[in-house]
């Protein structure tokens, strides 16, 4: 270790620095540039520093700190096509798909997705009209079928019913609906 004018210099030999946290001598590198102090770097090293970052983000105040930053930083444009990039990626997970479902039939029907699973199972596993167990070329899933004056969910169908429900001539289509 060197004196600098008085203070204690935490330096090493060869253009290595001693870090104050951790007490280990190690190369300049290792080190973020701080202007303020003499050297130009910063006490702590990148290590050390990284650490008490992540303790301090685990803290109430942390995290509260951290959600602001966040919510600034999406109010840029940068921010807001990152944000776009990642939900439309998660979204394309499983996880993201799944929260997917259960957010459009909560927000469309109000209903959850144990109860979309309950009503296909109460009505066979197949459509509430023509009694097919297939949902329809381009579709996984049964649709659900409500009443839109009252938003009341009468049942699910497939991609066909669903489509002639607007001419209820259909014999079937007419005892559906009643």
């Amino acid at each position: 270790m060197v004196r600098d004018k008085g203070r204690l210099a935490m330096y090493g030999e060869d253009g290595m620095k001693i870090c104050s946290n951790c007490k280990i001598e190690k190369p300049r590198s290792e080190f973020h540039k701080n202007k303020a102090n003499k050297d130009g770097l910063a006490y702590w090293c990148k290590l050390c520093n990284r650490a008490a970052i992540e303790q301090y983000r685990t803290t109430p105040k942390g995290k509260e700190v951290s959600k602001k930053k966040k919510k600034r930083y999406r109010a840029i444009p940068k921010g807001k096509e990152e944000k776009k990039r990642s939900d439309k990626k998660w979204l394309a997970t499983s996880k993201g798909k799944l929260f997917k479902r259960k957010d459009k039939l909560r927000a469309r029907y109000g209903i959850t997705l144990e109860e979309y699973d309950k009503m296909l199972k109460d009505q066979g596993g197949v459509c509430a009209i023509c009694g097919t167990d297939n949902p329809g070329v381009g579709f996984d899933l049964f649709l659900v079928d409500h009443d839109h004056k009252t938003g009341k969910v009468r049942g699910l169908l497939c991609n066909r019913c669903n489509i002639i429900l607007e001419y209820p001539n259909d014999l079937n289509v007419a005892k559906y609906l009643r």
